[in-house]
């Protein structure tokens, strides 16, 4: 499959009206049908809409993901923009694929659950927090967030990886934010109950104890 979308991408290198030239030159030189023609004229730039969706085959997570999942090993080329690429992004869905395979887990309690990864480009989802050593507002994007179901109870879950690799002045920015917005972290209005929850999914910790009360990298504990 990946061969086949390999050669996709290479054959649109050729721009498409090029190839349509090529095709009328090779009728009027007699070298093919108009038959032939018609066929290989559809078949320019469709190849890759079908191939393409291959690609979301994984079992649990894709009755969860709202948005095909691409997946990036580390040897292969940067065919693909906004994918699932970090090491510690690759690890936790690996570690959530493998989690959804226990009858036990605790995803199971709820009535439904959605997830998606957030793009810094393209979502408008995000948490705003102040980057005092740069003195301006800024939007911290976690890497997932996740969207969950009980009965009249919603709870939305940012999940974010790859949290401690970055400085702890700007990650204590990031976390003071998101307590500015979500102070009490429960919301509700007439008909519907909201809970916002922040983990920074990681198996080492900061010794800081305000950062690290955001830690946590056991799945039964996140959901």
């Amino acid at each position: 499959e990946k061969k086949d979308i390999e050669d996709d991408i290479q054959n649109k290198k050729t721009n498409s009206e090029d190839k349509k030239l090529f095709l009328k030159q090779q009728f009027d030189d007699g070298k093919i049908t108009i038959d032939e023609l018609m066929e290989e004229t559809q078949k320019i730039g469709s190849s890759s809409i079908t191939k393409s969706k291959k690609l979301v085959d994984i079992r649990h997570l894709k009755e969860h993901f709202y948005t095909p999942i691409l997946m990036k090993d580390k040897n292969e080329d940067n065919y693909f923009k906004n994918i699932i690429s970090e090491p510690s992004e690759i690890e936790f869905i690996n570690k959530l694929e493998e989690y959804l395979d226990d009858k036990n887990n605790h995803l199971n309690n709820y009535d439904n659950w959605y997830f998606s990864k957030l793009q810094e480009n393209t979502d408008k989802v995000y948490i705003p927090y102040i980057d005092y050593d740069k003195s301006k507002v800024s939007n911290f994007y976690p890497d997932f967030i996740f969207w969950l179901k009980k009965g009249d109870s919603y709870i939305i879950k940012f999940i974010d990886p790859k949290g401690l690799e970055q400085g702890t002045y700007n990650l204590k920015d990031k976390l003071e934010g998101f307590e500015k917005i979500f102070n009490d972290k429960y919301l509700s209005n007439e008909k519907y109950n909201f809970n916002i929850e922040l983990y920074l999914y990681n198996k080492s910790r900061k010794n800081d104890e305000f950062i690290d009360k955001y830690v946590e990298f056991n799945l039964d504990e996140i959901f």
